[in-house]
């Protein structure tokens, strides 16, 4: 799910997450063909229209992973909803929706890697997709895993126009790739709830894969569900909320449990041993939606986060 931030008229160096809940933004036209990776073309905006091309990722670097987080730099200009992992090989991998203009990959999912704990990163390359249906909404809201045995595995929104043409809800779905870049399509949704599932975030915890997806607004919490092999999950219930805590970020494995990174009046954090019961969100000063995460050994972190776009 994209995340839009605004900025407030007293205050402009403060931003407010305001989460969104329409899977793709309402301005687009028709689809205009597939790119050269598989998937629908999304045409650019008309001047002037407001969206979150119009937003950046910053990337800000602690050494707690809860508090303090410094050195904001600007990472990738006009992209949205981040997901970070570090591999077994050290590389940092960032997924991420790119909305790079006047280019047949608007509003596509891109993946940037640095080899170097991000202090520097390679280009942004968009992903392709092997087998990816034709009825399928081009995917948005990636997130990234990798698996035990070395490949990485996407989840992503999308929907599925079906025979009749109508466009289903919404659904967590799924590829594997052996380098992050080239994916395999997996056949059927991974998650399905009673409305539209956009914005997954998934994570390896002692040998159980969670997956968490905001239900709605802030109050309503999220989903909770768990697989043995990430590709069938079964539904537990649901997280409990708090306003200004909205469950649209990542999780990350943290020490004997888990964190969930969300987006609030700030990025905000919450730590749990199971996925069924967390800990009162502690909101940090990071202004920003949508975070990402990643430990880069001992105690060092880096965070990936949406900001308002610098003019």
């Amino acid at each position: 799910m994209i995340v839009s931030i605004m900025l407030s008229a007293c205050q402009p160096e403060q931003s407010v997450a305001q989460p969104r809940n329409e899977p793709e933004p309402k301005v687009y036209a028709p689809v205009l063909g597939t790119t050269q990776t598989g998937f629908p073309i999304m045409p650019t905006p008309l001047p002037n229209q407001s969206g979150p091309w119009q937003q950046d990722l910053d990337v800000v670097f602690s050494d707690d992973g809860a508090n303090t987080f410094g050195d904001v730099k600007v990472l990738v200009p006009r992209a949205g909803v981040p997901s970070l992992i570090r591999d077994l090989q050290g590389r940092l991998l960032l997924a991420f929706q790119w909305f790079p203009e006047n280019s047949p990959n608007f509003d596509q999912v891109a993946v940037m890697i640095s080899t170097d704990n991000g202090q520097t990163w390679g280009t942004p390359q968009p992903i392709s997709m092997s087998n990816f249906p034709s009825t399928m909404q081009r995917p948005f809201d990636p997130t990234i895993v990798q698996l035990p045995d070395g490949r990485y595995r996407l989840y992503y929104s999308s929907s599925n126009r079906g025979a009749s043409g109508a466009s289903t809800k919404p659904a967590t779905y799924s590829a594997v790739s052996t380098d992050g870049i080239h994916y395999e399509f997996e056949a059927g949704a991974r998650f399905e709830g009673s409305g539209q599932v956009i914005d997954p975030a998934v994570v390896l915890f002692n040998g159980v894969w969670h997956f968490t997806t905001p239900v709605g607004t802030p109050q309503e919490g999220a989903y909770h569900a768990i697989s043995s092999n990430g590709i069938y999950f079964a539904r537990h219930s649901n997280i409990a909320s708090v306003n200004n805590a909205n469950w649209t970020g990542n999780l990350l494995a943290y020490d004997d449990g888990m964190r969930f990174y969300g987006s609030g009046p700030t990025v905000w954090w919450s730590f749990s041993k199971d996925g069924e019961v967390w800990s009162t969100p502690i909101f940090t000063a990071v202004r920003g939606g949508d975070p990402a995460v990643a430990s880069l050994g001992g105690k060092r972190y880096v965070m990936v986060y949406v900001t308002p776009k610098r003019r």
